[in-house]
């Protein structure tokens, strides 16, 4: 469906090639293949980098970072689009805007991963990293200090993580209860249960401590779940089970 899209840009990332001449050279590739859509792209790049410079006044120069916001920022334009054409039933508008996204991106670094990322800001804070048991077996004021650094390196790397456009939509309430439905299609209401653990963040858009689980019962509702069907979710059917556990080995 994409046939002739994914080009071999990495050749062009060489020392003193500007995003312009890399776009420029990767057109004329594109004519020669008759690529319509990788055309396209390439040609809407161009557009943006030349409003660019128009908008810096004279000399026009793109440093290396206002490239990489611009490209960005195209990517982030084709995917946005995409997802509204998606939850439209129009796939067929939304299969284009992947299609140039997948060229567009081609023109970005190399992403470092959350792990690298980490390392890094963990190294220039003069932290090593230690496991989970070391953590626990450190003195009290220790343990403390540790983790008070560590949620400040968390903290920088989630800052950095939420400007990348390359990564997938975070988790939120909706996508929790799309499990549970998944759940109670597959084994029933009465063998469902919702459980957390906030030690260091939910994780979860709309769910992220103890204060916002009514968000939670909030979307339940919207889904239809009746009352007493919610409190089997929230602990009943937990409940009931411990009962049944007890109840058995009072009989052995």
């Amino acid at each position: 469906m994409f046939s002739g899209l994914f080009f071999i840009f990495a050749a062009l990332k060489v020392v003193g090639m500007s995003l312009q001449q890399r776009v420029m050279t990767e057109m004329k590739t594109a004519m020669k293949a008759k690529d319509t859509v990788a055309l396209e792209s390439l040609r809407a790049i161009k557009s943006a980098i030349l409003l660019a410079q128009t908008d810096k006044g004279a000399g026009g120069e793109l440093s290396e970072e206002d490239e990489v916001k611009l490209v960005q920022k195209l990517v982030k334009q084709r995917k946005d689009s995409a997802t509204i054409f998606t939850e439209q039933g129009r796939v067929d508008l939304a299969e284009p805007e992947l299609a140039q996204v997948a060229v567009i991106e081609q023109f970005l670094p190399e992403q470092l991963t959350a792990e690298e990322i980490e390392k890094v800001v963990m190294d220039s804070m003069g932290m090593t990293a230690i496991s989970r048991q070391e953590v626990r077996a450190l003195p009290n004021d220790e343990r403390d200090a540790y983790m008070g650094k560590y949620m400040q390196v968390r903290g920088i790397v989630d800052a950095k993580a939420n400007k990348r456009t390359d990564l997938p939509p975070a988790v939120d309430v909706g996508d929790l209860v799309d499990h549970i439905d998944y759940m109670v299609e597959l084994i029933g209401i009465d063998h469902v249960g919702i459980s957390s653990d906030f030690d260091g963040g939910g994780g979860i858009e709309g769910w992220s401590d103890a204060s916002e689980t009514f968000n939670v019962t909030l979307e339940l509702v919207k889904r239809g779940y009746t009352e007493d069907e919610i409190a089997k979710l929230w602990g009943g059917n937990l409940l009931r089970v411990l009962d049944e556990v007890q109840a058995l080995a009072a009989t052995m």
